[in-house]
């Protein structure tokens, strides 16, 4: 009997060992799944506009080993540029809430019959129990949000569809004046379009995107956010009207119509009507929480305000941006045709060195511009891609840099089919069912 408690405990403490190193080889950067060696094959490219190409390549290993992937590559001519427009879309077009791909499409066609959409793919990191993208987003030349993680690098695009990744630097402020006379002077405004720093942790995931609002103490809404500002009770709002969007480098006037002071920022907290102040056109608020209530009751109905919207010199051009959704900065993948060392910042390390789906833009030296997404989740058929596989990939297809975008089952790339949409997918694993995310970059020809 002492014999088979000893075997018995033996196997035990073997199979916690085994357990052990298994736990302790996931938590370790998996170098095995580099590419000791490959070959990138053009199956396809077709012409979607003159300025606008989609190329499909398969990825072997050398000695003809079995398919490891298939790439969906959308390349972009900024020379002929005149009739393609790209347009980040999320949810109706606001920031809070999640949409397919397909379906940020079919709105910005609806909206803009002007517009007939070609192509999209995914676009930012964003929150999965509030909804939203999470870094610096711009449409048609307004700020529509500020980003979550400031140290992120961005995808922008100037008026004439030339490219740019960097990292903007935006500041906002507010001034006010009563009566002709200053009251408040250069107050920062700590975010555009984000939820305030009181937001309850269960409702914002991952939890770095729910540490970085912790210090939003003083938030600016406007109609691009939502029907309302959200805010739970307990913080304070001011209502002001305006005339105008945000702007990079230029001042806004507005005129303080409404103050919700009283502890509860609830109106009805209905499905008809949102907790918060309600947002409409020619309406912002200004919505604090923790010390920052304190600065806006000094403001009373008739104020005047004038909000500052700084944007760096390197990008006051811009006028379409999206990414920087994640503390690491996207990450980015290649910079000066380097590919980048691991960054330090990343904490999701399996995300990063197990395969998956992914998503990512690049820029090469001659201005021209890509877009890839790389299937996954089917064994021998589309593998997927780690970030360090993904990053060579982008530099044999010719950038001089290039940016990690939101990936796993958020990657999509969708094309126009006959009246409507679909996704490229060459995987029949369900799990590759079209996913909502928190906006899209639409490839639009005007008509």
């Amino acid at each position: 009997m002492q014999d088979d408690y000893k075997t018995k405990f033996r196997l035990r403490i073997s199979r916690l060992a085994v357990l052990l190193i298994v736990l302790l080889l996931m938590t370790l950067p998996a170098r095995a799944v580099l590419f000791t060696g490959y070959t990138l094959q053009n199956l396809s490219n077709t012409a979607l506009a003159p300025a606008l190409t989609l190329w499909q390549y398969s990825l072997r290993g050398l000695g003809d080993t079995p398919l490891l992937q298939r790439l969906h590559v959308l390349e972009v001519d900024p020379r002929k540029m005149e009739n393609l427009q790209l347009m980040p879309a999320g949810k109706s077009g606001q920031i809070h809430g999640l949409q397919k791909t397909t379906e940020s499409m079919a709105w910005l066609e609806a909206r803009h019959p002007e517009l007939h959409a070609l192509a999209a793919i995914n676009g930012d990191f964003f929150d999965m129990s509030a909804g939203g993208p999470l870094g610096l987003t711009m449409q048609e030349g307004r700020l529509m949000m500020t980003s979550e993680f400031p140290q992120g690098w961005v995808f922008g695009l100037t008026a004439d569809g030339r490219a740019r990744i960097g990292q903007p630097r935006v500041e906002l402020s507010f001034s006010a004046a009563r009566d002709g006379q200053a009251i408040l002077r250069d107050i920062p405004i700590d975010a555009l379009n984000c939820l305030r720093g009181d937001v309850e942790p269960y409702k914002s995931t991952p939890s770095n995107a729910w540490k970085a609002r912790q210090d939003n103490e003083l938030v600016l809404y406007t109609p691009d956010w939502y029907r309302s500002t959200m805010a739970l009770d307990g913080g304070y709002e001011v209502r002001l009207d305006v005339a105008g969007d945000i702007l990079p480098n230029q001042l806004l006037q507005a005129k303080v119509s409404g103050i919700h002071g009283t502890g509860k920022a609830t109106l009805a907290g209905s499905e008809q009507v949102p907790q918060g102040t309600a947002l409409s056109k020619n309406t912002m608020v200004l919505s604090a929480t923790g010390d920052a209530i304190a600065t806006l009751r000094q403001l009373k109905k008739g104020d005047v305000v004038s909000i500052d919207c700084f944007v760096s010199s390197d990008w006051a051009d811009v006028v379409t941006c999206l990414g920087g959704g994640r503390p690491d900065g996207g990450p980015l993948l290649v910079r000066n045709g380097q590919i980048r060392p691991d960054d330090r910042m990343v904490e999701d390390y399996q995300y990063f060195y197990v395969p998956h789906p992914r998503t990512m833009a690049g820029i090469r030296k001659d201005g021209s511009y890509f877009f890839l997404m790389a299937e996954g989740y089917a064994s021998g058929t589309a593998d997927g891609l780690t970030v360090q596989q993904l990053a060579q990939v982008a530099l044999d297809l010719g950038a001089d840099i290039a940016l990690n975008l939101d990936g796993g089952t958020s990657s999509t790339m969708a094309l126009r089919e006959g009246n409507g949409f679909a996704v490229i997918s060459n995987s029949a694993n369900p799990r590759r069912a079209e996913t909502s995310v928190g906006n899209s970059l639409v490839f639009c020809e005007r008509r």
